[in-house]
C-alpha cells in the first residue's frame, strides 16, 4: 500500500510540474531540452553545439532553444557566433569560419595543394567525407585543439599539445598516395583494391633522415617533395599526437584518461570499430568500412600499424616528437594489426619498426597538418 502511494504521489507531482510549465508558457520537452542543454550541464560546449543545431532545426518555434544555441555557438567560435551548417549535398560547399578559430575540418584537394575548411556537425562530416572522393584525390582532416591531454591510461601522466592541428581522417590510402608522389599526373579511374591502407612505405623514404619539422628537412623524400611542389607541409604525427587522436577525449577530460579505449573500459565493442583477427580474417581491409571514433577518425585501431615521428621508448609526454638521437634508430607506431585480438590494440599501445625496411604489409600511415602553417602558408583555406 505504501508502494502504490508513493507512485500515485510522484504521478501527482509530475502532472503538478507539468501544468505549471504549461502556465508558465513553457512546453515541458523544450524545458527538459534546457535542462540537458544548459549552464546547468556537464557537457561541453563543443559536445552540445552539434546536438543544438539539430534541435533548433526540430524545434523552431523555440525561442529559448534559439538563444542556448546562439550562446553556446559564441563559446566555441571564441566569441562570434559560428554559422550554421549548410544543407547536406553531395559536393561540400565551404563554410565560412571565424578568423580567430580554425574549422573544424579541412580538405586538400592532394593533385592542386588547395584546401577548403568546413565545420559540419560531425554526423554530416562522416556522411560526406566517408566516400571514395576523399580516399582518393582528396584527404580529410579533423582538428585537434592545442591543451593538455591525459594520456597512457592515467590520470599523472600528460601531453601538452602546443599548436592546434589537423589529423587526417583516414589511413593514407593506395589511391591517395599514387597522387603524392605525383600532384601533377592525371588518374582517370582507381581500382577498389587502392583503397586500402597504404603499405611497405619506410619511416625514411616518408621523412628523410633529417629531425625536425618536415618544412625545416634538407634532402629529398615523399612529403617533402610533395612540399615542393604544392607548399603543403604534411608531416608524420608524433606519438602524443596519435594517442591524443586515438582517445578523442576533450582536453582535460579525467574519466576518459582511465580507459584503454576511446568507448570505455570493456573490449566487447571492439568490432564496431577496429579490424583484428576475428572480423578480418587477417587481411587487409579498406578504410572506412567501420565506425569511427568520437572525432570521426576511422580504423585508428587495427587494420595497420600507423608510423609516428618518435624513436624507440619515447615518452610520448609532449607534442614534440623524441626523435631517439639517431636516423636509424627504431619508429614508433600507434594503432595495432588486423591479425591480432583488439585486447592487444589500446590508445596508449605502441611498437616499433625498421625506419628503413620497405617489407612491412602491416605498418601505413596516416598525415597531420598544423592549422597555424595551414592558416599562413597555403592559399585557398576558407576561413
Amino acid at each position: 500500500m505504501k508502494m502504490h502511494n508513493l507512485t500515485f504521489k510522484s504521478v501527482v507531482a509530475a502532472v503538478f510540474a507539468a501544468v505549471a510549465l504549461a502556465v508558465a508558457g513553457q512546453d515541458p520537452a523544450i524545458a527538459k531540452l534546457l535542462e540537458i542543454y544548459g549552464e546547468g550541464s556537464k557537457l561541453t560546449p563543443q559536445q552540445k553545439l552539434p546536438m543544438l543545431r539539430l534541435l533548433v532545426k526540430k524545434h523552431a518555434d523555440s525561442k529559448e532553444l534559439a538563444e542556448l544555441l546562439a550562446k553556446v555557438e559564441a563559446q566555441v567560435g571564441g566569441g562570434a557566433p559560428t554559422p550554421a551548417p549548410p544543407e547536406p549535398s553531395p559536393v561540400p560547399t565551404p563554410v565560412v569560419a571565424p578568423v580567430a578559430a580554425p574549422t573544424t575540418w579541412l580538405v586538400l584537394d592532394i593533385p592542386s595543394g588547395k584546401m577548403q575548411g568546413f565545420n559540419y556537425p560531425l554526423e554530416e562530416a562522416v556522411r560526406i567525407f566517408n566516400t571514395p572522393a576523399y580516399k582518393t584525390s582528396k584527404m580529410a582532416f579533423r582538428l585537434v585543439h592545442k591543451g593538455r591531454y591525459y594520456v597512457q591510461n592515467s590520470t599523472e601522466k600528460t601531453a601538452e599539445m602546443e599548436r592546434d592541428f589537423y589529423i587526417a581522417i583516414f589511413e593514407l590510402t593506395q589511391a591517395q598516395y599514387k597522387r603524392i608522389l605525383a600532384p601533377s599526373k592525371a588518374f582517370s579511374t582507381d581500382n577498389p583494391l587502392e583503397l586500402k591502407p597504404c603499405v611497405n612505405v619506410p619511416w625514411r623514404l616518408l621523412r628523410g633522415t633529417d629531425k625536425g619539422p618536415v618544412a625545416a628537412v634538407l634532402g629529398k623524400h615523399v612529403l617533402w617533395d610533395y612540399k615542393q611542389q604544392t607548399g603543403v607541409a604534411l608531416d608524420l604525427p608524433s606519438v602524443s599526437m596519435w594517442e591524443v587522436a586515438a582517445r578523442a577525449a576533450d582536453a582535460g577530460d579525467a574519466t576518459r584518461a582511465q580507459w584503454p579505449w576511446f568507448f570505455g573500459p570493456a573490449v566487447n565493442e571492439i568490432s564496431k570499430y577496429a579490424w583484428h583477427n576475428f572480423n578480418s580474417q587477417g587481411h587487409l581491409q579498406a578504410v572506412g568500412r567501420l565506425q569511427p571514433n568520437p572525432w570521426g577518425l576511422f580504423d585508428i585501431y587495427g587494420n595497420v600499424w600507423e608510423w609516428c615521428l618518435d624513436g624507440e621508448n619515447a615518452p610520448a609526454l609532449s607534442q614534440n616528437p623524441d626523435y631517439g638521437g639517431d636516423a636509424m634508430k627504431r619508429r614508433c607506431c600507434g594503432g595495432g594489426i588486423g591479425d591480432k585480438y583488439g585486447e592487444s590494440f589500446r590508445s596508449s599501445t605502441s611498437t616499433t619498426a625498421n625506419p628503413i625496411s620497405s617489407n612491412y604489409q602491416t605498418v601505413g600511415f596516416r598525415l597531420v597538418l598544423f592549422a597555424d602553417d595551414v592558416a599562413a602558408n597555403v592559399s585557398g583555406v576558407q576561413k
